[in-house]
């Protein structure tokens, strides 16, 4: 793993035990510092993911209704995590979301 990657990883999960412990704001120089980084393997892509996803709170509640560009992200999200095996970067509610079923059997349905 290059230092790239080891900021990308290392800001992630410091956003996430400060958003747990403290439910702190998401700090704009964060973001734009691992958005400035690029890439190097699915754990980098998954960190970046996850950590739009833990400042996401539009996403929070099972019955979240995102518009379609945060279903495509949210899934993109998704796929990178499963793909770099990193389901812990998950909040806890995306267990529960089932927004992505009911989208599915809205478009098979049109």
């Amino acid at each position: 793993m290059d230092p790239d990657s080891n900021f990308i990883t290392m800001a992630f999960r410091m956003w996430r035990d400060v958003r747990d412990v403290e439910g702190a704001a998401t700090p704009s120089h964060l973001m734009a510092a691992v958005a400035s980084v690029p890439s190097t393997d699915w754990d980098d892509v998954a960190a970046k993911l996850a950590l739009w996803r833990w400042v996401h709170d539009g996403l929070d509640s099972p019955g979240a209704r995102p518009d379609p560009a945060d279903r495509l992200v949210y899934s993109i999200f998704r796929d990178a995590l499963r793909l770099a095996d990193k389901p812990d970067y998950a909040r806890p509610v995306d267990a529960q979301t089932d927004f992505f079923a009911e989208m599915l059997s809205d478009a098979r349905a049109a």
